[in-house]
């Protein structure tokens, strides 16, 4: 009697698991990109930088012989500033990124922004910054909609990952 049970093949169940975590990951990056543009939350004091972390958003996903491994993440230096946040009676941000923020959002002189930057610093290095965990909560209402083996390992990436530059990688082992 023949069996019923088809044949395994690992070059299939690769392509399959890597194409479920492609769509994951770009589904995370396009969540990830809607919450910076929207109000609420988001810390609008970041001004520009939340623009700057949204262009630097990216996913990859690679098949290895005995894995696939996907990551999403955001590249811009202060993006992991933007999503977890800064707590308060920490040293103070250097000044030089406040210069810069604020020539760019208010459009102050170089001799403005420099005036200024400090008691921003100062008050940001006081007071801390909340965050907008802007991977995390995507992957996290996006994990009911996986296969089990790939929500482990998201769960676990998600355990893991909190590093700059701000990165989720996700390794599943076939």
């Amino acid at each position: 009697m023949p069996s019923t049970v088809p044949d395994y093949d690992p070059r299939t169940a690769t392509r399959a698991l890597s194409q479920e975590m492609r769509v994951f990951l770009l589904g995370v990056e396009a969540d990830a990109a809607a919450m910076l543009d929207t109000a609420g939350p988001v810390p609008r004091q970041f001004g520009t930088f939340d623009a700057d972390t949204k262009r630097s958003l990216f996913t990859d996903v690679e098949e290895g012989e005995r894995v696939v491994v996907g990551t999403v993440g955001a590249t811009a230096p202060h993006a992991l500033v933007v999503h977890n946040g800064r707590r308060p009676g920490r040293r103070m941000p250097p000044t030089s990124v406040i210069e810069d923020w604020l020539r760019r959002k208010h459009r102050l002189s170089q001799q403005e922004a420099k005036a200024r930057a400090f008691p921003v610093a100062r008050a940001i290095g006081k007071r801390g910054v909340r965050g907008t965990p802007f991977i995390a909560t995507p992957m996290l209402d996006r994990l009911p909609s996986l296969s089990p083996g790939l929500a482990r390992a998201a769960e676990t990436a998600l355990l893991e990952s909190f590093r700059v530059p701000l990165d989720f990688t996700v390794r599943v082992p076939l």
